[in-house]
């Protein structure tokens, strides 16, 4: 959808049913340019009605947050971080689409989260809903659901695209855990790139299991071939739990395949957003 206020450029912040305002008007409105950096908006395309068109090649990294406290915060910036430090964009281009599910803890402004794309809501929906507003509003070909307590790595993301063109139609990371050294992740990651390299990527699949959420990749496709008409592609009963284990026995029912990839350079803080969902 267009801005409401300047008609001209489309609009990335507002509630993801009914967008607000583009990136310059928010801007203007909210802030001075000179005292906070800009974020890049997203692709400049044609709209079509209500629905943006797809961008090929273009990768939607969806992020939805429940910020109940200072530790979600300073997770959720360190996982927008790593990944606007550690994506290739001459090779992967994509975009960060945040969605605010009525976090108690705020950061100063919407453009403080550098992401593309901010929905935010005013009070929490549940990360179902927030995963298909994501979708509903994403320009991508290929679609990242990604939690906030990760930690993305060099060559992440192609990884990802790569696993997907060996006729999967979702790939899920196995991420990396550290439990017992939180502060050797950049280290860890490091070594497991390495151990990868030079190898068949068929090599690192998983066709059963166990699987983890925190990372999955997909082709928008997806959604048009299995996705909930007016929604998205997961069915928003399932609240915060077990839309995921849904959606993998519809893939099964209706023939589309998902393997796990172990060669996806990414960490996952073991439950740190678990309690901040209810």
């Amino acid at each position: 959808m267009m801005c409401d206020n300047c008609k001209v450029n489309p609009a990335v912040y507002g509630d993801g049913i009914t967008w607000k305002q583009c990136a310059k008007c928010y801007n203007e409105k909210t802030r001075k340019e000179e005292s906070n950096p800009p974020v890049g908006g997203p692709p400049d395309v044609p709209q079509e009605g209500t629905q943006h068109k797809t961008v090929p090649g273009l990768t939607s990294i969806i992020i939805p947050v429940h910020l109940a406290n200072y530790a979600l915060f300073h997770y959720t910036g360190t996982c927008i971080g790593s990944i606007r430090e550690h994506t290739n964009k001459t090779t992967d281009q994509y975009e960060i689409i945040v969605v605010d599910n009525g976090s108690p803890v705020q950061p100063p402004n919407l453009q403080a989260y550098y992401a593309d794309k901010v929905i935010k809501w005013e009070k929490n929906e549940g990360v179902t809903k927030a995963w298909n507003a994501g979708i509903r509003v994403s320009f991508g070909e290929y679609i990242v659901l990604l939690n906030n307590d990760t930690q993305v790595y060099d060559g992440w993301l192609t990884t990802m695209k790569q696993a997907l063109s060996h006729a999967f139609d979702l790939v899920m990371a196995k991420p990396m855990y550290s439990l017992t050294e939180p502060f050797a992740r950049a280290t860890e990651a490091a070594r497991e790139k390495k151990r990868w390299e030079g190898k068949n990527i068929e090599e690192s699949f998983d066709k059963t299991g166990p699987t983890d959420f925190s990372c999955v990749a997909f082709k928008k496709e997806l959604v048009d071939a299995i996705g909930i008409e007016g929604k998205g592609l997961f069915r928003e009963e399932f609240v915060n739990y077990c839309s995921d284990i849904d959606l993998l026995k519809r893939m099964e029912e209706s023939g589309k395949t998902y393997a796990v990839c172990k060669a996806v350079p990414i960490h996952h803080i073991i439950d740190a957003t678990g309690a901040s969902l209810s």
